[in-house]
């Protein structure tokens, strides 16, 4: 089982203030992972988690990827890697400038926030091919070369699914 740290609260209290501005009407454009497989594991990603080790996956790892754990080894830590935060804090300024001449450039709201919608979506795949920090372990470079060689040495990539599900959403009624 994997399991988000208590910074997956933050999750839920920014899915209950989208939730209110979308009720109240409140035009607004989301951006990030809004659905599918990922959307379970985009949270440890973002905000780091722990994986229980069991019996079964320690054999597992072992005999696939010549990876062996010891007996004491209860648990793996996946590292906090920001994407969406580190996205958030270098860029809505931009983002927000860009709506505003959009808007005062004769575009309606709801064309505006697509132009912006899809620019978040631009400049959070260019956050996931920055490498952040802090790099792959090297049980995941094993498992990297034999699995998916060509993301070996990239964080927060192995076939693609997290950079393919970036999407965004328009809410304006």
């Amino acid at each position: 089982m994997i399991t988000a740290q208590a910074k997956g609260f933050e999750l839920i209290q920014l899915k209950k203030r989208l939730d209110a501005l979308v009720k109240a009407g409140k035009p607004l454009v989301v951006a990030g992972i809004t659905e599918g497989p990922v959307l379970e594991y985009a949270p440890i990603q973002e905000f780091g988690g722990t994986i229980n080790v069991t019996e079964k996956m320690r054999g597992f790892l072992g005999a696939m990827y010549g990876i062996h754990l010891r007996k004491t080894t209860k648990t793996i830590s996946i590292p906090s890697r920001p994407f969406l935060r580190t996205t958030w804090k270098r860029n809505n300024g931009k983002w927000s400038e860009y709506l505003a001449r959009a808007l005062r450039a004769g575009q309606s709201p709801r064309m505006a926030l697509e132009l912006v919608g899809t620019m978040m979506e631009d400049d959070i795949r260019k956050t996931l091919d920055s490498n952040l920090p802090p790099p792959n372990s090297e049980a995941t470079t094993r498992i990297k070369e034999q699995e998916a060689p060509t993301s070996v040495g990239r964080t927060l990539y192995f076939k693609g699914e997290l950079y393919k599900s970036i999407t965004h959403e328009v809410h304006d009624k």
